[in-house]
């Protein structure tokens, strides 16, 4: 048989593939480890044929090896009676201590669930932890404990202590459902939201191109960087995805988790993923996916009134007409808005200085910006700058010390908005006695890894949009915990996005019920990272969060600062 991918991907699909169930399953049949081997692309491996209830955990373990170790042939749902698993046999060491004893199991899994087919939802089951010895920590903070432990003769520490203060223990809101349930999410009465698909569990469907059917192009060395790198990022979503049902099923919160591989852009096909994976059977869809892909899922959606949550599109319109939208990026008037409440505490001038580059596509958040500032910013005087007039920047400056440069500037092209960045610094740095604070909607850093943090720094740089898992401490846990579950560092958000968007909704359904998809906010302990607010946007219309966090950089950080 041959192996279509290369050994890094694979090592990834293992994880998708053995994501919650890593002991032996009640009633399995013993593993017994196999002499047959098979040479594949000169590498010699052990040939497992997977017998009843057996896992690539518990088949590692037998040999003496770590899941990573070994390669799967298959999509990221659980393994089936006669799937073949290769062992490489230069990880077996000299001896084989046996099967590896079961973990008890707090709830008993159902058996036939085992070799179900790929799109039925799976079951994400609690499972007892080991008590630990203890250990000295790595960092001096919080950090995030694995649900699962090392059943190995020697115990890793999963220090449940920091679990405990990460993840409080779940507690109900004490929230009546009619207090909840907003005028705008009833009908004639009734709920436009359907209860909870059952009590016991909550059941998520997650949407999103994996690309898996491509894998072997994508491991290929004559594959595109732009396609390598969109599947690494998909499928570090739904390792963050992964990482909070774990996280939800330590709780207590019975998770049953449907992937959907979306690779597909027609309209047609992508309604028949829909159907034929029975994603209409959810409690919520958590879909990251192209605009045209997002559009026709969104319609499936509202038909079938179940709430579906984009993670990631920062377009406004994918909420009109759709109550079951729940937008988790805010939109750039949020980000205005957002940025002059901090101009309101941090100018000591009490000005904002708007500056633009005149061109057409900063006109709506230019009258956005005067529009907040006329009504809910009285209290702030502001001028606004063309920066592609002749007048001088430098005496509008001088003219108002102390004052806030909001920065809308966006002329469309990268070189030209570079050489306008380095030009706003040198000029705003310039006015010694009374610096501006600089404000911008996106984040210089990132865009422009050249730039002086030292400018950065004295103009009291405020920003939206960090990528927090790079930038911000608090999130050094997150990154610890995702390293060592799946032996890689999380590249982007979008890992900690999918894992902030499983906690949020997760806790919010399983607590709350129908009463949450109508006031989706806040969600008391939800975990999120992020502090979501959302609101509906217009009647009949879905959510969108509000709440877009500003970071500042002191001490050549970033911290939240709203």
């Amino acid at each position: 048989m041959r192996l279509n991918f290369g050994y890094r991907i694979a090592l990834l699909v293992l994880y998708l593939l053995s994501r919650v169930v890593y002991a032996q399953m009640p009633g399995a049949e013993p593993i017994v480890v196999s002499d047959e081997k098979q040479v594949i692309k000169g590498q010699c491996y052990y040939v497992h044929v997977v017998k009843k209830g057996q896992t690539v955990y518990a088949i590692t373990r037998s040999y003496g090896m770590k899941e990573y170790d070994a390669v799967v042939n298959k999509d990221i749902h659980f393994l089936g009676i006669g799937d073949t698993v290769w062992l490489p046999c230069n990880k077996r060491p000299a001896e084989i201590k046996g099967v590896m004893p079961q973990r008890e199991v707090v709830a008993p899994v159902d058996k036939s669930e085992v070799a179900d087919p790929i799109g039925k939802p799976k079951v994400v089951e609690p499972i007892r932890s080991v008590e630990p010895k203890p250990q000295a920590e790595r960092i001096a903070m919080p950090k995030v404990s694995k649900s699962v432990v090392s059943a190995e003769p020697e115990v890793k520490p999963s220090a449940p202590e920091r679990q405990a203060k990460l993840f409080p223990a779940n507690r109900k809101h004490e929230r009546s459902v009619a207090a909840a349930v907003s005028d705008s999410a009833v009908a004639n009465g009734v709920s436009i939201y359907k209860e909870r698909v059952n009590d016991q569990e909550i059941v998520v469907s997650v949407m999103v191109p994996l690309r898996l059917s491509a894998m072997s192009m994508i491991s290929s060395p004559i594959a595109s960087d732009k396609v390598q790198g969109s599947s690494y990022e998909f499928i570090q979503f739904y390792e963050g995805v992964l990482l909070a049902a774990e996280q939800l099923a330590s709780q207590g919160v019975r998770v049953k988790l449907n992937v959907v591989d979306v690779s597909v852009n027609q309209a047609d096909k992508v309604q028949e993923l829909f159907v034929s994976h029975h994603v209409e059977q959810s409690d919520f869809i958590i879909a990251l996916l192209p605009k045209d892909v997002f559009a026709t899922v969104a319609q499936l959606a509202k038909s079938h009134r179940v709430p579906i949550v984009n993670p990631i599109s920062t377009r406004a319109s994918i909420v009109d007409d759709n109550p079951y939208v729940y937008k988790c990026m805010p939109s750039a008037a949020s980000k205005v808005r957002a940025l002059l409440r901090c101009a309101a505490k941090e100018a000591a001038g009490k000005h904002v200085v708007i500056v633009h580059s005149g061109a057409q596509r900063e006109k709506a958040l230019i009258e956005e910006a005067k529009t907040l500032l006329q009504t809910e910013f009285k209290q702030l005087a502001y001028t606004v700058f063309d920066w592609s007039q002749s007048g001088s920047f430098q005496s509008v400056l001088t003219k108002h010390p102390g004052c806030a440069v909001l920065s809308l500037y966006n002329q469309g092209s990268p070189k030209s908005n570079r050489i306008y960045v380095g030009q706003m610094l040198n000029k705003a740095t310039s006015e010694k006695q009374h610096m501006p604070v600089l404000m911008t909607l996106d984040d210089w850093v990132s865009q422009y890894s050249d730039i002086d943090y030292g400018q950065l720094q004295l103009l009291r740089y405020h920003t939206c949009d960090v990528p927090v898992t790079t930038y911000l401490s608090r999130c050094k846990s997150f990154v610890d915990v995702f390293a060592e579950r799946f032996k890689t560092d999380p590249v982007g958000d979008y890992a900690l996005m999918a894992y902030d968007v499983m906690m949020y909704f997760g806790k919010g359904c399983y607590q709350e019920g129908v009463a949450f998809w109508g006031n989706p906010t806040p969600v008391k302990e939800s975990e999120a990272i992020h502090r979501y607010h959302f609101e509906r946007t217009a009647e009949g219309a879905g959510f969108e969060d509000t709440n877009p966090q500003v970071y500042r950089l002191k001490d050549y950080e970033f911290d939240v600062v709203l």
